[in-house]
Parts: C-alpha cells; sequence; structure tokens
C-alpha cells in the first residue's frame, strides 16, 4: 500500500525538512490503518489510497484521501505504483506556482515515480504485465515542437501525478526501467532528471559528435520516498 510506502521515507541531499513537512501535513496513518471514514476495498480493489491537494491549494491542503481505482482503458496500461520521488517543482505546485497551467483540485502530486504492469489493454504492445516502467513527465510530448497541447500534459499538473496506488497510462507514456541494480527508489528518480539532461542536449543547438559537454557532480536536490 502506499502509506507502507510513505512509512519509510528515505532522503537524498539532505533535505529532510522537506519530507518531513509533507509527512506531517499529509497526517500519514500507521502501515496498514484503514483512512477514517474510508474503508478500503481489499479484494475487488474498487479504492485506492492517494495524496492529493484538496479543499483549496496550499500545502497545508494536502491529505491522504481514496478514489475510485483508475478506469482500465483498451489503448492503456495499468501500473501499480511503488516509489515517487520529490522535485523542487513539487513544492511549487501545492501553491499553484503555474497559475492555471497547474491543474484544479483536487490535484495528486509529484511528477516523478515508478510502478509494475499490472494489465495491459489489447492495443498495448510496448510494455507487458510485470514490466518496471517509469511515467514520463510530459504524457503527450514523444517528439516534435512544443506546443499548447504537449505542455500541458504534464504530470502532477495539470494531470494527476505519482501519488497514487494506481495509474492508467498510455503505452507512450511510460518508460520500461531495465536497470535491475537500481532500486524501486532509486529508479523513481529518474524522470525530471533524465528529462533536464536531454533538454540540455537538444534544446537551442543539438549537441553534434566531437563537441564537449559540461557534466555537473551536483544539481538540483532530490527527495525520495
Amino acid at each position: 500500500m502506499l502509506v507502507d510506502v510513505m512509512d519509510n521515507l528515505e532522503c537524498r541531499d539532505g533535505n529532510a525538512n522537506a519530507l518531513e513537512c509533507i509527512a506531517e501535513k499529509c497526517q500519514i496513518p500507521p502501515a496498514g490503518a484503514a483512512v477514517a471514514g474510508n474503508p478500503i476495498n481489499q479484494e475487488s480493489q474498487t479504492i485506492m489510497r492517494v495524496f492529493q491537494i484538496e479543499g483549496d491549494w496550499g500545502i497545508d491542503h494536502l491529505r491522504v484521501s481514496v478514489r475510485p481505482d483508475p478506469h482500465r482503458d483498451p489503448a492503456r496500461c495499468w501500473c501499480g505504483m511503488k516509489a515517487s520521488s520529490l522535485n523542487y517543482r513539487d513544492l511549487v505546485v501545492p501553491d499553484r506556482g503555474y497559475g492555471s497551467h497547474t491543474g484544479t483540485l483536487p490535484l495528486i502530486p509529484l511528477s516523478d515515480g515508478v510502478g509494475e504492469v499490472t494489465a495491459v489493454g489489447p492495443g498495448v504492445q510496448r510494455v507487458v504485465p510485470g514490466d518496471r516502467v517509469c511515467p514520463t513527465f510530459f504524457q503527450r510530448w514523444t517528439g516534435g515542437e512544443p506546443n499548447l497541447d504537449r505542455l500541458t500534459s504534464s504530470l502532477a499538473g495539470p494531470i494527476d501525478g505519482t501519488m497514487a496506488g494506481y495509474m492508467c497510462l498510455s503505452e507512450d507514456g511510460v518508460v520500461k526501467v531495465s536497470a535491475a541494480h537500481l532500486s524501486d527508489i532509486e529508479a523513481a528518480t529518474l524522470p525530471c532528471a533524465a528529462l533536464t539532461a536531454w533538454s540540455a542536449l537538444t534544446g537551442g543547438s543539438a549537441i553534434k559528435p566531437g563537441e564537449r559537454v559540461l557534466v555537473q557532480g551536483c544539481g538540483a536536490w532530490r527527495c525520495s520516498r
């Protein structure tokens, strides 16, 4: 369960305060505890536990809640989420820091995560049940120039993010994580970091063979649960 994972918060780069703040504001119950007033049907799995910003914007409105499991679309894959990671952007979203592009409430936060494909629709060919995958940051931007539709397909604003028991995603919106040496927590930190590196190499003028690049030893801080 998601709460079981959140009981074992881990931090990288010394940012314990951010995680402690989120844990406190979420009012996380002990592992295995039922959410008050919202019993979870374990057998049918018709309801999943989520963390969402609800009622109003602000970190004070981040709560543990429940939602129906996402609808199984025949052209999508169904993923059981294993871990999520925290970027600086995820501290801006609760305050509606991107204006109308932040999305609407309730909103599930965090754009980075990793999960396991548990089911696929008959039209899905790129992944199969059992694959470990990371959702891509922009769900509808797989190539080409930026446009409004692509730029507004980002997870955790305006689209719900990864702090949910399950996500139903397009097969083009996930990437397999085949590196067995990476734990789920480590794999969950990849999406935004990879997108940033790709943008640095291809944005503006694309890098060419023989050119030199500067690789930063330390960049944006990152926390994981």
